[in-house]
C-alpha cells in the first residue's frame, strides 16, 4: 500500500500543479470548481495516508510483515482524519466523474482524463486493496463538504464572480441568474440523491471486500 499510495500521490501532485497552469482554469479561477476542491483533497489523502502507512512501517510495526494498520485494533487520531478524508474524497471524486462524463464533457486532453477519470479509478483501487472500512452514516461528511461547495457558489456569484471565460456563473448548468430552479435542483440533487449513491456503491464494494476476503481465509485454513 506505501507504494501505491506514494506513486499516487507523485502522479496527482504533478498533475495538481499543472492544472494551476492550465487555461481552463484561467488565471485566478483555479480555486472556483468543484473537479480543483475534490482533486487537491485526494491529492492530500494520498500524501497524508502515505505519511500514516510510512509511520507504521517504521514505529509501529518494525517486526511484522504488514502493509496497513489494522482498523480492528483502537484507531488513533490520525487513522480517524484518515478515515474522514477518505470519505470525501471518494465519494466527491465519483460525483465529479459522473457529473463530468454525463452532462459536461468537452475536448478531452491530459488533464481532463486525471482529474474526472482517473481520480475515481485510484479512489476504488484504494477502497480495494486496503483495510478502510466504509460506514453508511459517514455519507455525512462528503455532504457537509457538498453543501459548503454549494454556499460558496451562491456567495460567489452573488458577489459577481465569473468563470474562466468570464460568464456570470461557475459552470453553465449551476447558472443561478437565467436558470436559478434549474441550478438549486441540480445541486440539491446532487448532494441529496447522487452523492448517497455513490456512498452506498462504496459500501457495497467494501461489503464485497470483506466476503471476498473471507471467503479467501477460509480455503487457506482448510
Amino acid at each position: 500500500m506505501l507504494v501505491f499510495r506514494f506513486l499516487v500521490a507523485a502522479y496527482n501532485t504533478g498533475w495538481l500543479i499543472y492544472s494551476g497552469f492550465h487555461e481552463a482554469n484561467g488565471k485566478t479561477k483555479w480555486f472556483i470548481y468543484l473537479t480543483n476542491w475534490g482533486y487537491l483533497l485526494e491529492t492530500v489523502y494520498f500524501i497524508y495516508a502515505s505519511a500514516v502507512t510510512l509511520w507504521f512501517h517504521i514505529r509501529e510495526k518494525k517486526n511484522k510483515d504488514q502493509s496497513d494498520f489494522n482498523f480492528s485494533d483502537l484507531m488513533r487520531y490520525h487513522h480517524s482524519l484518515m478515515w474522514i478524508l477518505f470519505n470525501i474524497a471518494a465519494d466527491t471524486a465519483v460525483l465529479i466523474s459522473i457529473i463530468y462524463w454525463g452532462w459536461m464533457v468537452g475536448p478531452i486532453d491530459g488533464l481532463d482524463v486525471s482529474t474526472h477519470a482517473l481520480n475515481t479509478v485510484f479512489m476504488i483501487l484504494e477502497l480495494v486493496l486496503s483495510k478502510l472500512p466504509i460506514r453508511l452514516l459517514h455519507c455525512i461528511y462528503p455532504l457537509v463538504f457538498g453543501l459548503c461547495y454549494m454556499i460558496f457558489t451562491v456567495v460567489y456569484w452573488a458577489a459577481g464572480g465569473t468563470n474562466a471565460n468570464n460568464k456570470p456563473y461557475i459552470y453553465s448548468i449551476v447558472d443561478y441568474k437565467d436558470s436559478p430552479g434549474m441550478a438549486v435542483g441540480i445541486l440539491l440533487g446532487a448532494l441529496l440523491v447522487l452523492l448517497p449513491i455513490v456512498h452506498s456503491v462504496f459500501f457495497g464494494v467494501y461489503k464485497l471486500r470483506c466476503y471476498l476476503s473471507e471467503r479467501s481465509c477460509g480455503k487457506t485454513n482448510a
